[in-house]
């Protein structure tokens, strides 16, 4: 008898070890192991892990005032800027900013843009080769060339230009609580690529097309928008492009188009460049 009892006492835990063993397998067949939770019915949902962005990745802003619904590309990523200017771009490359079709203009990627970071433009310069013999006497053997970015003032007509169309296309009219551009779907009636905003005899006849089609109001004069600019710039860190900024970033996807952009040399602190083309075929 006692046997017995210890025979049925081995074969119960037999039989409770084997549906231990069937339920771990069927976990592992649910999803469970490669990282997805099970939900009623049997079915499973799988978890998506969140987007790992590049060791090289800056959070950066646009700002003249901060500029919301603002296109960019560059070679890594593109996308819209958030509510508060914020976009996403890797150390060392260019980044292309539109309305629409229309180009704004390009800058390296860095903590702070602003329209005069766009209006800077590069320069080429011729600098002499020169040797010097052991008795002083310095010959010039020829000469080198080199790029360098030419900065722009806030009173230039290519800075002045771009903040009057931005401050134009605000949705409310006050650049002071931001400045709100149109939805990516209405920028899209924008089909025009450049326009010359060093000239402002024919940016204002340019610009005011480019308003009509998004907006029944006119185009805001030099001298607000230079007094709005100005007051913007005396509220940056003194060296913004080495400060760390409180934006949220938002549609930063990476991008897989090809890149058509070249390198540069001597850009300095908020100082980017215009001129470079950069992309092609801006959806």
């Amino acid at each position: 008898m006692f046997i017995k009892e210890k025979l049925h006492i081995a074969s119960v835990a037999l039989i409770a070890a084997s549906m231990n063993l069937s339920g771990c397998n069927q976990i592992a067949s649910s999803g469970l192991a490669t990282g997805s939770i099970p939900v009623s019915g049997g079915s499973s949902i799988s978890s998506t892990p969140a987007q790992v962005l590049p060791a090289n990745t800056i959070q950066a802003q646009f700002v003249d005032a901060p500029v919301a619904n603002l296109q960019y590309q560059s070679k890594s990523f593109s996308g819209y800027t958030s509510s508060t200017g914020g976009f996403n771009c890797s150390s060392q490359e260019e980044v292309s900013f539109y309305i629409g079709k229309l180009k704004l203009g390009t800058s390296v990627c860095q903590k702070i843009v602003t329209p005069l970071t766009l209006a800077a433009k590069k320069v080429v310069v011729s600098q002499p080769i020169t040797t010097t013999s052991p008795s002083g006497i310095v010959t010039q053997t020829g000469t080198k060339q080199t790029v360098q970015v030419q900065p722009a003032k806030a009173s230039d007509p290519g800075v002045v230009n771009r903040v009057r169309l931005l401050m134009t296309l605000d949705g409310d009219g006050n650049p002071n609580n931001g400045i709100q551009l149109p939805t990516p779907q209405e920028q899209r009636k924008v089909t025009v690529t450049t326009v010359n905003f060093d000239n402002t005899a024919t940016f204002d006849n340019d610009a005011s097309n480019i308003v009509s089609q998004l907006t029944n109001g006119s185009l805001v004069d030099a001298q607000t928008a230079l007094a709005h600019f100005s007051q913007t710039l005396s509220n940056l860190p003194q060296n913004a492009s080495s400060q760390t900024t409180n934006t949220q970033p938002v549609n930063s996807q990476p991008v897989t188009k090809p890149y058509y952009g070249e390198g540069y040399e001597g850009s300095e602190g908020q100082h980017g460049y215009e001129g470079n083309e950069g992309y092609e075929g801006n959806e």
